[in-house]
């Protein structure tokens, strides 16, 4: 059952719902934050909607919404409590409000036409749902349920429709935009794309953040927008275990393909690789969870470029790049060596003399004669 926790009064005063322990509650109980927020929206202030507007920047959700949408829909967020074990909504229900989880955590489950209940997804702190019915006047596509006790904010579906319908029907597209640089979607209709990019939700990870494990169910196929991501796998070799860089991801490459094309009968693939954002800079990524991929585009979901790569070629790789950081060192000697030779300055070396930048091949033949 879930609770709205704004005013009663017609006199627009801020009240809790007495069953609600204030410990629980999303921000402090006197917050202004708080107060704006218990209050019907017909009687906010601006500066209530400032409160609201502060807490609200921050959260994910929100992120990519213009200061101005943003106030507006601060006018009109409806702050509602569920109980743990309790719908949201249920699949094939009317849609009637966007939410987003300030506290706790929710599934996402669909019923197959078999009868059989999946869950997709979880969802935490910061993320919304439910604006896919909303956006395609649909019913809804699954059952939203809580883990624990959980607060939300509201839009419900007039105000919905006013403010901020047109930003989701954006974002949907700007997605399909990028699904079309993705080879395996090259060739797609506008509608396929659009049933496609409505399952996708987008992260940006921080410069060395790691997006996947190795050896960890896979729960997102993942797909770069933009940015870099490094693949590397943990091997044993020489009775050591060693973590081998094995090579670069970009814009529009993939990685989790394992998850669809190695389905198991109890649904956990484990991923071939650790991925990461690259160390220089941050990467946004596109996920769409094993479920949606799988029912939406798995059977032209294609192996990647790292994908065949067995333990062997990757010790293999190990070997090659040890081997290649000995040359170097004794290439460097020898480079060491023939500047003392030819400087006459037992203190010389090759960076001193030809710069860090100039130590190649071409530069050695040159002083050797």
């Amino acid at each position: 059952m879930s609770k709205d926790l704004t005013v009663a009064q017609t006199n627009g005063e801020a009240w809790t719902h007495p069953d609600s322990d204030p410990a629980s509650l999303p921000f402090p109980e006197d917050s202004p934050a708080m107060k704006a927020l218990l209050k019907l929206s017909s009687h906010r202030t601006d500066e209530d909607v400032t409160a609201i507007f502060c807490v609200m920047r921050s959260i994910k959700a929100f992120s990519r919404m213009s200061n101005f949408i943003l106030s507006e829909v601060c006018r009109v967020l409806t702050l509602q409590e569920f109980e743990p074990n309790r719908a949201v909504f249920k699949q094939g229900d009317p849609a009637t409000s966007w939410y987003v989880i300030l506290k706790g955590s929710v599934v996402v489950e669909v019923q197959e036409p078999t009868g059989e209940t999946i869950t997709v997804s979880r969802l935490g702190p910061g993320d919304g749902f439910g604006e896919l019915a909303l956006v395609n006047s649909a019913p809804r596509s699954a059952t939203i349920l809580t883990q624990s006790r959980c607060f939300t904010v509201a839009v419900d579906k007039e105000p919905y429709s006013r403010i901020m319908k047109f930003i989701h029907k954006s974002q949907l597209h700007e997605t399909v935009i990028f699904l079309r640089s993705v080879q395996i979607f090259s060739d797609w209709t506008m509608v396929a794309l659009m049933s496609v990019a409505s399952t996708f939700n987008f992260k940006t990870y921080e410069p060395g953040e790691v997006i996947m494990m190795q050896n960890m169910p896979i729960k997102e196929v993942c797909f770069i927008r933009s940015g870099q991501c490094m693949l590397s796998r943990v091997i044993l070799t020489r009775g050591r275990r060693v973590n081998v860089v094995i090579g670069e991801l970009n814009r529009g490459e993939y990685f989790g393909e394992e998850a669809i094309l190695e389905q198991q009968d109890n649904g956990k693939v484990l991923s071939h690789y650790t991925v990461s954002a690259h160390r220089k800079s941050p990467v946004e990524i596109g996920m769409s969870t094993v479920y949606d991929c799988g029912h939406k585009f798995g059977n032209v979901m294609a192996k990647g470029r790292y994908y065949m790569f067995t333990d062997t070629e990757v010790r293999q790789k190990h070997d090659e790049r040890i081997a290649n950081v000995k040359w170097q060192r004794i290439k460097r000697k020898e480079l060491d060596l023939l500047m003392k030779e030819k400087t006459g300055n037992p203190n010389a070396t090759a960076s001193s003399v030809l710069g860090e930048q100039s130590i190649n091949e071409s530069r050695l033949e040159r002083w050797k004669y």
